[in-house]
């Protein structure tokens, strides 16, 4: 695969099945997240936006805090 934009980056990332793909914060200390988690989370806000009626291509804004933290936090409820 040809590395072209931040969505093959990803999904390069994604296909390499890491167990520390991500590092995630708690009161514990720092969590690992695996890329598998990772791209089931993102598949899941695709879904839920797909669900909503929006389509590839159709422009969408979010106001959210800068971090993974609200998205892996909000996604299992979609």
């Amino acid at each position: 695969m040809s590395i072209q934009t931040l969505n093959d980056i990803f999904f390069t990332i994604a296909d390499r099945g890491q167990t520390r793909c991500l590092l995630r914060k708690t009161e514990a200390g720092w969590q690992p997240i695996s890329s598998q988690e990772v791209a089931a989370k993102v598949s899941s806000l695709a879904q839920a936006l797909r669900s909503w009626g929006i389509s590839r291509g159709d422009p969408i804004a979010s106001f959210v805090k800068n971090g993974l933290n609200w998205s892996l936090q909000i996604l299992p409820s979609c």
